[in-house]
């Protein structure tokens, strides 16, 4: 399997933080919009950022990497691309969406 862009960056991101498990998660495209085993992968990246700002096992200064990587969350900047967008809505898992919602 091939990292997506996207997912390099996020990964990117994590390392430079330090978050290395996240880091090689998001390498695995385990956040990715598309290629992501779970349903809501933008709401799992989230929640695994929450857990960190709110758990009282880590320091402020990785609470504060943590938000600082949420908020560029929040702002799409690891959002799937749209060469990424566009490959998946012509395969065959995107045709087959499109179709079930075209009816």
């Amino acid at each position: 399997m091939m990292t997506a862009p996207s997912s390099k960056k996020l990964a990117l991101a994590f390392d430079t933080a330090g978050f290395e498990d996240l880091a090689r998660r998001a390498e695995l495209d385990e956040f990715h919009d598309f290629k992501s085993p779970h349903d809501l992968p933008s709401m799992v990246l989230d929640t695994e950022l929450m857990n960190i700002i709110l758990s009282p096992s880590y320091s402020q200064v990785w609470k504060d990497k943590a938000k600082a990587i949420r908020s560029r969350h929040h702002n799409g900047e690891f959002d799937a691309t749209l060469k990424e967008s566009d490959e998946w809505a012509g395969s065959a898992e995107g045709e087959r969406v499109f179709r079930s919602l075209v009816g």
